[in-house]
């Protein structure tokens, strides 16, 4: 639907690891994060950008590693990277990731985020753990030019990483939400016959899986 509002994307490409740092272990995870991988994380809700990793802070002394190309020895390299300093867990297959894009996609997200999404007070780069329909996420605008690319020629692109067993349920409010602004669902077979992930048909609005 080349006129949708909102475009909703799941996005299956995606690598996950959770890194959290040891007490007094934050100033050499973060140097070990510039020399490896190119990072400048922030103890804070921002979005750290690196070669091909980005760095969601998502509470004190944690943070979401994010890999766009997906590497069976990606894990173990971040493990070796913080080994004796932080607790390393690969959670890709913890979370679903929707991609969210077009014109309407903050009225849409509105509707359900207990957050302050106005450019001015939500922009590039920005992450909140938060709660959308009564569901924890964690909602980040993208503040990677190459990510932006990947995703889409639109300038404002969000991605929600919703808990698997949600997923289902998170596409109920987003295809609800968004249904006066017309949607486009992208679907992934690989992301849709995953465990715990169920696309709902909410009613029949456009772009709506059947």
């Amino acid at each position: 639907m080349d006129d949708a509002g909102v475009v909703i994307r799941i996005r299956a490409d995606l690598q996950i690891v959770s890194v959290s740092a040891m007490r007094e272990c934050k100033s050499a995870i973060a140097e070990r994060a510039r020399s490896r991988y190119r990072l400048t994380l922030r103890d804070g809700p921002f979005c750290d950008v690196g070669e091909g990793v980005d760095a969601l802070g998502i509470g004190r002394r944690r943070w979401m590693f994010i890999r766009y190309h997906p590497d069976e020895t990606f894990v173990g390299d971040v493990t070796t990277a913080f080994d004796g300093l932080a607790a390393v867990c690969d959670q890709s297959d913890a979370y679903v990731i929707f991609e969210l894009t077009g014109k309407c996609v903050r009225p849409a997200l509105a509707k359900g985020v207990p957050v302050d999404l106005h450019p001015k007070s939500f922009t590039s780069g920005d992450i909140a753990v938060t709660n959308v329909a009564h569901i924890n996420v964690v909602l980040w605008q993208l503040a990677s030019p190459a990510a932006t690319a990947i995703a889409s020629s639109l300038t404002t692109c969000f991605r929600v990483a919703v808990p698997r067993s949600y997923a289902g349920s998170f596409t109920e409010f987003l295809l609800a939400s968004a249904r006066e602004f017309g949607t486009d669902f992208i679907d992934d077979p690989n992301e849709s016959t995953a465990p715990g992930y169920q696309p709902t048909d909410c009613g029949g609005g456009p772009g709506a899986p059947g």
